[in-house]
């Protein structure tokens, strides 16, 4: 399969962003408060994962990303160590909004249809548009709701 790319990248899987502490203690905050809450009022269960939500956020909100290497190949994209055959993709979207560069994939999936696919030069986003445009339809898609979301929460 190697011989088939047509074209690769590497990019960090999301921006990396500086938090500060006030952040944390923020989350940190909002998480004993909430569970406290539920506490008083006997939803104990609610309370424990109110509480594992908080360090969960803590956790991935003090992560690193990792850098990630992007092919098209003749036959499909790989995304993540994972094949996407060109029958299972049905159009891409390139977004460039002066924050983020990236891919949108739309695929046959029913769970996760759109994938998202970091870039990180012009030239890249160029070739990977006139790569994909012989190959599947170019098709204005939007973000999921929840990556919106969690964009806005600085995730």
């Amino acid at each position: 399969m190697e011989n088939n790319i047509l074209l690769e990248w590497e990019a960090y899987e999301f921006p990396e962003k500086q938090r500060k502490p006030d952040w944390f203690w923020a989350i940190g905050i909002i998480g004993v408060a909430g569970s406290t809450a539920t506490f008083i009022f006997g939803n104990f269960l609610f309370g424990i994962f109110i509480i594992l939500a908080s360090v969960a956020m803590m956790y991935f909100g003090s992560t690193k990303p990792k850098k990630i290497k992007y092919s098209i190949l003749q036959k499909g994209i790989i995304h993540e160590n994972r094949f996407y055959p060109y029958e299972r993709l049905k159009s891409f979207w390139l977004i460039d909004d002066g924050i983020e560069k990236k891919l949108l994939i739309r695929s046959d999936k029913t769970f996760n249809p759109i994938m998202s696919l970091p870039f990180e030069e012009d030239e890249i986003g160029d070739q990977i548009y006139d790569t994909l445009i012989q190959i599947i339809p170019n098709e204005e898609i939007q973000e999921s709701f929840a990556n919106k979301i969690m964009n806005r929460l600085d995730f």
